[in-house]
């Protein structure tokens, strides 16, 4: 709910510490260069480029508002969207 609007994303450790908080148009490089990404929520659209590097960075769960056409959807990644 606190990114509602934003056009932000956040990427989450385990704990829910916020590892780093970015304009949209950024979280494919900052997803790329964070370590210990466990979540990754945003105000945006769930693309498969950023379903794909999730998983490849070891996250659990994307959370955001909508998706586009998810061809693949890996078992070891939750994807959970808004309304």
């Amino acid at each position: 709910k606190e990114l509602e609007g934003s056009l932000k994303a956040r990427l989450l450790s385990a704990d829910s510490t916020t590892l780093s908080e970015v304009p949209i148009r950024e979280i494919m490089r900052s997803l790329e260069e964070t370590q210990g990404v466990h979540a990754v929520v945003l105000d945006g659209i769930v693309t498969q480029r950023l379903v794909d590097l999730a998983e490849q960075k070891g996250a659990k769960f994307i959370v955001g508002i909508r998706s586009g056409n998810l061809t693949r959807k890996p078992t070891s990644l939750k994807i959970v969207l808004g309304q």
